[in-house]
């Protein structure tokens, strides 16, 4: 959408100038179930995806954590390293849970004793 505006000179014909209407920013919406198959996503679908931070995914990314590539500027990571990452984190969920518990693994059903 664009306004127009009229400038009168004197004694000339009316000039029209048209000016662009700035959009505002607005929050990124998070991926529809269309956005899940994609095969790659930039570090903002990424971070939305996971539902955490965008300096927390570079972060990951940067520490090899999470696996990612460049192609021009940009930098992607893709869907199976997504998955991968998140398999890696919960093998090390279980890890501490075990390890943390005096008499060997938690087991929810027991009830604690």
């Amino acid at each position: 959408i664009r306004h127009q505006f009229v400038v009168q000179n004197s004694g000339m014909r009316p000039k029209t100038y048209a000016t662009p209407v700035r959009s505002c920013r607005t929050r990124p919406t998070p991926p529809t179930p269309d956005h899940i198959e994609e095969l790659v996503y930039d570090m903002r679908e990424a971070a939305l995806i996971m539902r955490v931070s965008s300096p927390t995914i570079r972060r990951e990314a940067d520490t090899g954590s999470l696996r990612s590539f460049r192609v021009g500027g940009r930098r992607l990571v893709s869907r199976q390293a997504l998955l991968d990452f998140i398999e890696q984190r919960e093998g090390v969920n279980n890890e501490l849970l075990t390890s943390a518990a005096p008499d060997g693994p938690l087991d929810p059903t027991s009830g604690g004793a």
